[in-house]
């Protein structure tokens, strides 16, 4: 009877023992990894979030500024051009007087004759000093000379310390001008020059406003 009864306890604390390890152990896995799952979900989504709003951010940051940037660079350019422009203004005046210094100037250093010269004197400029374009010599049945296109055989520009350049339009004979810009001193003299002679002589006579 006593053997029996020793085996029953001993039976009966091994199945107390065994229920105590699994109630111990499977909610302690269960709920630790269920907390680990949902701890790495939540800051996955975070990280997630959080880089999208960075890269947006980001974006805005390299389109935005530089546009901003050309408009204000653009804005201060032309405003720098404007004041420039208003505080140097170039008058030209015209003169074809033999007595001209710039006339005379030419005449004398190239052996013009001075009937065939006339004087674009700049005047309020940087870059003091007067244009001198001189033509071949031809007239018209009045005897005054023919200042055209096709008569214009000399562009001189000629700076206030006595520098003096000369274009031909062409391939030789130009004095500090290349090729190129000897076409291109052709071409100005041309369009804005020979056109408007006569406007100038009219207007602002070089002689009229000042004795050298």
């Amino acid at each position: 009877m006593k053997k029996f009864l020793c085996i029953f306890l001993c039976l009966s604390f091994l199945f107390l023992c065994s229920c105590e390890s699994v109630q111990k152990e499977e909610p302690s896995t269960s709920t630790t990894l269920e907390e680990s799952n949902t701890a790495e979900m939540v800051n996955f989504d975070d990280y997630t979030q959080e880089s999208h709003e960075e890269e947006e951010t980001y974006t805005d940051l390299n389109t935005n500024p530089a546009e901003i940037t050309t408009k204000a660079e653009s804005t201060t350019k032309k405003a720098e051009i404007d004041e420039e422009t208003t505080k140097i203004t170039a008058v030209t005046y015209y003169s074809e007087s033999p007595d001209n210094k710039y006339i005379k100037y030419i005449a004398s250093k190239f052996r013009a004759d001075p009937f065939t010269l006339r004087a674009l004197i700049r005047t309020n400029t940087d870059i003091p000093g007067a244009v001198v374009l001189q033509f071949n010599g031809d007239t018209d049945s009045n005897g005054n000379l023919l200042t055209t296109e096709d008569t214009l055989l000399y562009v001189y520009d000629i700076s206030s310390d006595g520098t003096v350049k000369r274009a031909t339009g062409k391939m030789n004979g130009n004095i500090g001008y290349t090729y190129v810009e000897s076409l291109a001193a052709f071409a100005l003299a041309k369009k804005y020059m020979i056109p408007n002679l006569e406007l100038n002589k009219e207007k602002r006579t070089y002689e009229d406003y000042f004795n050298d």
